[in-house]
Formats: C-alpha cells, sequence, structure tokens
C-alpha cells in the first residue's frame, strides 16, 4: 500500500493534521475566519456577542406569567359537572353486534 501526500487546496493557507473522532486523519487548509462575512457575530470580533449560558439558564428557569398586568382578558368559568351523554338510540348510532 502506497502512502501519497496531499498537498492542501488553497496553498496560501497553512495546513493542519485534522483528527476528528471516528474518521482517519487527513490534512486541512487552515481558514482565516477574519475573512468571513459573518465574522462580526464571533465574540472574537467583540466580546459583547459572547454568549452567556448561566444567563440564559437563569432566563429559562424564571416563570412567566402567561397575560401581561395590563393586558385585557375574557375570562370564562367551566362547570365541574361531566355533561350528560346522550343516549345511542337518540343519536342513531347502530350497534354493530345485532346490525340488521
Amino acid at each position: 500500500m502506497q502512502t501519497y501526500r496531499r498537498k492542501a487546496k488553497r496553498r496560501h493557507f497553512p495546513t493542519l493534521l485534522c483528527m476528528v473522532r471516528g474518521v482517519r486523519p487527513f490534512l486541512s487548509a487552515k481558514y482565516d475566519i477574519t475573512k468571513h462575512t459573518q465574522y462580526k457575530y464571533l465574540s472574537d470580533h467583540d466580546k459583547k456577542n459572547t454568549f452567556d449560558v448561566e444567563k440564559y439558564l437563569k432566563r429559562l428557569r424564571t416563570p412567566r406569567p402567561p397575560v401581561a398586568p395590563d393586558e385585557p382578558f375574557d375570562f370564562y368559568e367551566i362547570e365541574d359537572e361531566p355533561a350528560e351523554i346522550p343516549d345511542a338510540d337518540a343519536i342513531g348510532v347502530i350497534d354493530e353486534e345485532n346490525e340488521v
């Protein structure tokens, strides 16, 4: 079995050996992330873009009211008594066992 050295596709970027679990090691060209169009949204560009896990989890755990205090809403009261079930003959249900 012969081994061949592959050159990176982009010669102006330095290459590195990538080792990912479950995949054989491979050569990859480094990419300059500062040239990416979405770089301005990374925390590398601006520290205010850093994701705060504690703040996010605190917000998830804080109960929020279902309705704002000044928001108008309708309130309906539901009776606890079970509704009457109509007789099967009255609504025209045919019993499969006694079908004609």
